[in-house]
């Protein structure tokens, strides 16, 4: 069953990228990120009705915040492995193993298009934000297919249509009203916004063997508890300002400028305890053939 993996290509160039300064910025705004998206986490496990005793894959775990939530869910019987493509990143989520999670814990080192995980070990696949950066979806999912039970699901998250997220969109218009517009990107690439498109992601998923595969575009507000002017370094430092600032090479009078009018466009999402920016997500499901 694991013939052929090894002819699909490797996402070497997301390797380089998440174990680059890329990926150390993460790591750097970590407690702010895992606070900013704690309510996109919330909404995805919810979703994906966790049940002690389960076995759990979580894609792209990045620092590891939805991998410490399910390993708490399914309990002393359960287990649950976190992967990504980032020592780095994965570096940093073990630091952060307690040992008072609950179940198994494991982060490993993945590309889940080519990794051969054990045929039918997982009962359920997960991601928050780590399933868009495939160069080749449908030998992913089509891997994921293989190492879930048969009747198992997959549940992950997804921005949704990039106008309507104002967390990219403020900190982009001001960048390129600074210092110009980037070379357009193709909205398929691998990328935040690959899987924008609802449809185009179910029909990746049927293409693949899952079935009754379900997309639905939500709102949810995004709670940063921090200022507006920290809200703006987080917002220049990751994400399409950063890229504008390299693509330019943009020096530190641009980086305050574009930090001072990410702060101008924040503002209106000002509330007592921080900020609540809204947001479009995508969130699918789907499961193996029983």
């Amino acid at each position: 069953m694991t013939e052929g993996l090894n002819a699909v290509q490797n996402n070497d160039d997301q390797e380089e990228y998440w174990n680059s300064p890329a990926g150390q910025k993460w790591i750097d705004h970590q407690a702010e990120m895992d606070n900013l998206l704690s309510t996109v986490k919330d909404r995805l496990l919810e979703k994906a009705n966790l049940q002690p005793g389960e076995h759990v894959l979580d894609i792209g775990c990045g620092t590891g915040a939805t991998t410490l939530e399910i390993a708490r869910q399914v309990g002393e019987g359960g287990s649950v492995i976190g992967a990504d493509i980032s020592d780095l990143l994965l570096s940093f989520a073990e630091s952060r193993v307690t040992g008072a999670e609950g179940g198994a814990l494991q982060f490993m080192k993945a590309d889940v298009q080519t990794h051969a995980f054990a045929e039918g070990r997982f009962d359920a696949v997960t991601s928050r934000f780590g399933v868009m950066f495939f160069n080749d979806n449908i030998a992913a999912f089509r891997n994921l297919a293989r190492a879930l039970r048969p009747g198992g699901r997959i549940q992950f998250a997804c921005w949704g249509p990039f106008p309507d997220n104002p967390w990219f969109t403020v900190p982009r218009d001001v960048a390129v009203a600074r210092l110009g517009t980037p070379p357009p990107f193709p909205p398929d690439a691998p990328g935040p916004f690959a899987f924008a498109d609802g449809a185009r992601v179910v029909g990746l998923l049927e293409e693949a063997g899952f079935t009754d595969c379900q997309a639905s575009t939500e709102g949810v507000d995004l709670k940063y508890t921090g200022t507006v002017e920290e809200a703006s370094i987080l917002g220049s430092s990751l994400g399409v300002a950063s890229r504008i600032m390299s693509e330019f090479d943009g020096g530190p009078e641009d980086l305050a400028a574009i930090q001072a009018g990410i702060t101008e466009g924040f503002a209106r999402f000002k509330t007592e305890t921080g900020l609540s920016v809204p947001a479009s997500l995508n969130f699918f499901s789907a499961r193996t053939p029983s």
